[in-house]
């Protein structure tokens, strides 16, 4: 079965890859073997991140859930319901108290980990939303859509601000190391740095 991301641990000792046969699998990177399949979700796993600097990890997948893993356990802590079609991608903010998630359908829920509920809910666009990363304050969340568009929600909120200059979906983002820049690359073909 296809593996649709896959994702190292801050240590550089761990990797983890996101499945289409409904895994997340662990892999140690020292000895090079899988070390834990984890299984809760009911459909593909379309997205895996890890919690900054921590052992647990985020993921979203297409049964329309988000769970949040715990690798000293090896069990899922929590899922969040609430999304409507596939979940395209979930990702905590730095803090690791509050997880994005966004959907087929083109919404994007921000939920609060530490009282198990959704924050808030956007329906900023009909198309679907493919991506979404935080800046490293964790108060900036950009999310890349189908429509070639990129928006901005700040401290869970929406903002006016949208990056315009793909021609078609933005398929993933993530900012530079120095938090100075936002990369972006889109199935037009091109990958474009925002300042």
């Amino acid at each position: 079965d296809p593996v649709w991301k896959t994702q190292f641990h801050f240590s550089g000792d761990f990797m983890l890859t996101a499945c289409m046969d409904h895994t997340v699998r662990l892999y140690d990177l020292n000895n090079y073997k899988a070390r834990m399949s984890y299984r809760a979700h009911v459909d593909s796993v379309n997205s895996i991140n890890w919690v900054y600097m921590t052992n647990s990890f985020v993921s979203g997948s297409a049964d329309k859930t988000v769970s949040m893993w715990d690798l000293r356990t090896n069990i899922c802590s929590l899922t969040f319901y609430g999304h409507n079609n596939a979940v395209n991608c979930a990702m905590a903010d730095v803090s690791g108290n509050t997880v994005a998630s966004c959907d087929a359908d083109g919404i994007v829920k921000f939920w609060d980990v530490r009282m198990i509920k959704q924050l808030a809910s956007f329906d900023e666009c009909k198309q679907s939303a493919n991506c979404l990363t935080f800046d490293k304050s964790g108060h900036v969340c950009c999310v890349g859509y189908d429509d070639s568009n990129i928006r901005l929600f700040v401290n869970g909120n929406k903002s006016e601000t949208m990056f315009k200059g793909h021609e078609d979906g933005v398929l993933d983002l993530m900012y530079d190391p120095n938090n100075a820049s936002l990369l972006s690359c889109s199935s037009d073909r091109t990958f474009k740095i925002w300042q």
